[in-house]
């Protein structure tokens, strides 16, 4: 599992395949151990799928709501 750091880690995850229609399978950034996005956004951990990177559409709420600059590395 790929994450995106800065002084807290970020964790990147979309809907699951069969959950959601392919255009809302979005790419949230959730901090660890939260359900809730930073677009602010809940969803079951059951019905997510944890991403090593942006596979997909980003959603554009978490990125505006994202640590930027240097502070914003993605492993």
């Amino acid at each position: 599992m790929s994450t995106v750091t800065t002084a807290a880690a970020l964790i990147l995850a979309r809907l699951r395949p069969g959950v959601a229609g392919e255009t809302r399978r979005e790419v949230h950034l959730f901090p660890q151990d939260s359900c809730t996005a930073l677009c602010g956004a809940t969803f079951p951990t059951s019905d997510l799928e944890r991403l090593d990177g942006f596979h997909g559409m980003p959603c554009v709420r978490c990125l505006a709501r994202a640590p930027g600059g240097r502070g914003l590395a993605i492993r």
